[in-house]
């Protein structure tokens, strides 16, 4: 009996069809028949990687007048291979009689044990079916951002269109093992936390240059290199599919699985909005976490619970990983809603990175991390110098990724809520930095302000690595020690320390290392520094609202000559710029609008879902194609997302004086769509209405009869259904045209629940066509 796997993955070039080759290879090599389904639709990647050249495809034999058995390829590894080319989609556009004479044909492939298919990247209907065709899919996903969060859109397409089979889930180029547990575990969190379908580990491929070597030569690494670290790890993936050999296959008959391939390329895919929510479909009993474990015995004590070793600056395991430092979530969602509906202007790229010690910290690392033999000195005085040095694209990416990876790695409630805590007091610090620098006359006020900042970032990354520490430390500490006694106890080092070694590793300034290094040490020492120093000493210890304030009084008095009442203002309007910023950026500040802290999470992490789905489904990138072929993939992903037809595009004339509906082959009212056009002088129209305005709008007939214009009425007449929905294509404050599509009154709901989602993808939208124009 033949068993047959799909090897998938949500983005390409994680190196699917590398372990689809070598993994064929590798069952030839244990005497089982093999057979290797190239589906990878417009890419010869097997043919690369098997350094063949095959005169026919699938296409061939579907339209041409070869037989199957004339296309299949009989390689010297030891596997056959069937090219599929373009003939996977022409395969989904067959009637039924030439299925029924297909599904005959690729039935009769006998004699096979295993039978691999490596299809495309991504979620369209093809490689969708063909997951939900078999009872065994393999996705393969890398540590990267952009890999886990395609995949978890391809297995989320999988569940609400039915899959029921098993999935396993393969990390390739990881470099060690740990790490790639650590990639396969965040995963596996999120999926049992909002999907309804279970994934097991395949396995894990290392890192190896023998597969760029292999690749390059155009030879499977399992045959160039068989002792290689990439060939050990194939075998061991192998290994593990064996467990569940042919002889334990539950698919039935090879011919069901073609009939069922068929079957679902032919029904409608269900769009992603469908799936349970977390609180329908809970995830499995986690773990005691540590925090749980230690809690418990510090609020018994007052003691010291044991030291705990750390290494500060580990690449792979050390509490300082730059891109895990913790950002307040309102923070990132604020940022999510601006770049969605194409406000992400420069400035409030700047203004969000500016109040975000984490991000900062990030965009510093990139501008001051190159090799100190090749860079040149650099001192960053302004926050404009962050657009200067890496430009807006760079921050934008920068943005997104972090984002992502914190939809897939939110901390617990408890966490949270320190890192709101530890913001509001690092970015109070930075403002009074800022005001005394400029009080004093310091020449870079901004420099201060940058310092205040990131002044605490040991402390961040000690809290995200640690929190069951800094959530219990008031009951660890005895009267006569204070948070550095204990960090140095638990920790061997203070934060100011393990922030000072960071930055100093990274090749920050070393002014600013300077004012990390030295903000909480004793008066006597920091009268003798430079100013820098000095100012972020004392804006610390203005912004900590434990501090005595006749204490505070005497530093000001000793550093810069300050009264209290100077001092006292500087404090007061840095708390009034905090708490401004908060409420701008819905930060709970006080400790009853804390308790929510777990829903927002919940509601952030379903918001960074949706978005890498559009951004995957529809991503923001220049196409050399034609203006209809660009609105055709538009509409094709609109079809995927949310699944409502009819639907077409209405773009303004080069003079902006009406707007006319854009024809691609085969779309809705193919041929007479030139009858419709708005003249944008037809104030009464609720199309122009929209589109003047850049407001989504909905109307039904009977309720808005009396307020549409006739072409309205005639709109929704050509539709054929009882209202029409319009959808504003802005992006950059350029408005682009609309998208509008016709509803049923039975549909309101629905679109009700997906008005954010429609003009994030109306901002995505004409991001792509604006990209198109500057072509």
């Amino acid at each position: 009996m033949t068993q047959t796997i799909v090897i998938t993955s949500g983005k390409g070039g994680v190196g699917k069809t590398n372990i689809s080759v070598n993994t064929a290879i590798e069952f030839a090599q244990r005497n089982y028949r093999t057979c290797l389904f190239d589906a990878d639709l417009g890419l010869a990647n097997v043919n690369i990687l098997l350094g063949i050249n095959p005169e026919s495809t699938l296409d061939d034999y579907i339209f041409g007048d070869k037989n199957l058995d004339e296309i299949i390829l009989q390689t010297e590894f030891g596997i056959d291979v069937i090219p599929g080319s373009s003939g996977i989609e022409n395969m989904a556009n067959l009637d039924q009689e030439n299925i029924s004479d297909l599904v005959s044909s690729l039935s009769q492939i006998k004699g096979y044990d295993y039978f691999l298919i490596d299809t495309s990247s991504g979620i369209s209907r093809g490689v969708i079916a063909f997951c939900i065709a078999s009872t065994e899919t393999i996705i393969v996903i890398t540590s990267e951002s952009t890999s886990l969060t395609d995949a978890y859109a391809l297995l989320k397409v999988m569940a609400i269109n039915g899959y029921t089979g098993t999935v396993k889930i393969l990390v390739n180029k990881s470099p060690s093992i740990p790490e790639a547990k650590e990639t396969y575990n965040r995963f596996e969190e999120v999926v049992n936390r909002h999907l309804p379908i279970k994934i097991a580990p395949a396995g894990i491929i290392l890192n190896d240059p023998n597969i760029e070597i292999a690749t390059t030569k155009q030879e499977p690494v399992l045959i160039l290199s068989p002792e290689s670290i990439a060939s050990q790890c194939i075998k061991a993936l192998v290994s593990n599919l064996l467990k569940s050999g042919p002889e334990e296959q539950k698919e039935g008959d090879f011919s069901d699985f073609w009939q069922r391939y068929f079957d679902f390329s032919h029904l409608h895919l269900q769009q992603p909005y469908k799936t349970v929510t977390p609180t329908e479909h809970q995830a499995e009993p986690q773990p005691v976490s540590s925090a749980d474990k230690i809690a418990p015995e510090m609020a018994k004590s007052a003691s010291y619970p044991e030291p705990i070793a750390i290494d500060p600056l580990s690449k792979h395991g050390g509490i300082f990983k730059v891109t895990g430092l913790a950002s307040p979530t309102p923070i990132l969602s604020k940022a999510i809603e601006l770049h969605a509906k194409g406000e992400l202007t420069q400035e409030r790229l700047l203004d969000i990175f500016s109040c975000d010690p984490a991000l900062m910290t990030r965009a510093l690392q990139i501008i001051y991390g190159t090799d100190p033999e090749v860079r040149q000195a650099k001192r960053v005085t302004t926050r404009h110098q962050l657009v200067e040095e890496l430009g807006t694209e760079v921050l934008t990416n920068l943005l997104n990724t972090t984002t992502i990876q914190k939809g897939f790695a939110l901390p617990s409630p408890d966490s949270a809520q320190l890192t709101i805590s530890f913001w509001a007091q690092s970015y109070t610090c930075a403002i009074l930095a800022e005001n005394i620098a400029s009080f004093i006359g310091y020449p870079f006020p901004e420099e201060a302000f940058i310092a205040g900042l990131v002044h605490n970032i040991g402390r961040l990354a000690l809290q995200t690595a640690h929190p069951e520490v800094y959530e219990h430390f008031s009951k660890t500490f005895q009267h006569e020690e204070t948070l550095l006694d204990m960090e140095q106890r638990l920790f061997k080092m203070t934060h100011a320390e393990i922030g000072a070694n960071a930055l100093r590793e990274w090749h920050f300034d070393s002014f600013l290392v300077d004012a990390v290094r030295y903000h909480m040490e004793p008066l006597a020492k920091v009268k003798t520094a430079f100013n820098l120093v000095q100012i972020v000493f004392l804006a610390c210890r203005l912004s900590q609202k434990n501090e005595n304030e006749a204490e505070t009084h005497k530093l000001g008095k000793a550093l810069f000559e300050l009264s209290p009442a100077q001092l006292q203002s500087l404090i007061e309007q840095a708390g009034d710029t905090t708490r401004k910023l908060a409420e701008r950026y819905h930060i709970p500040l006080a400790k009853e609008e804390r308790n929510k802290t777990e829903e927002t999470q919940i509601s952030f992490r379903k918001q960074a879902m949706e978005y890498s789905i559009l951004q995957n489904v529809l991503p923001s990138r220049p196409s050399t194609g034609e203006l209809p072929e660009i609105i055709h993939s538009v509409f094709q992903a609109f079809d995927i997302l949310f699944s409502i037809k009819p639907a077409f595009c209405l773009m303004p004339d080069s003079q902006n004086s009406f707007l006319k509906a854009v024809e691609y082959p085969d779309c809705f009212g193919w041929g007479t769509l030139d009858d419709i056009h708005f003249s944008l002088t037809w104030e009464q129209s609720l199309v122009v209405k929209s589109f003047i305005a850049g407001e989504l709008k909905t109307a039904m007939k009977g309720d808005n009869d009396a307020v549409l214009s006739l072409a309205d009425l005639q709109l929704l007449r050509s539709l054929g259904t009882q209202g029409f929905v319009c959808v504003p294509m802005i992006a950059h404050k350029l408005n682009k045209g609309i998208i509008v599509f016709g509803i049923q009154e039975t549909q309101l709901e629905k679109i009700h629940s997906l008005l954010i989602q429609l003009e994030q993808f109306g901002a995505q939208a004409a991001k792509n066509i604006i990209n198109v124009k500057k072509l």
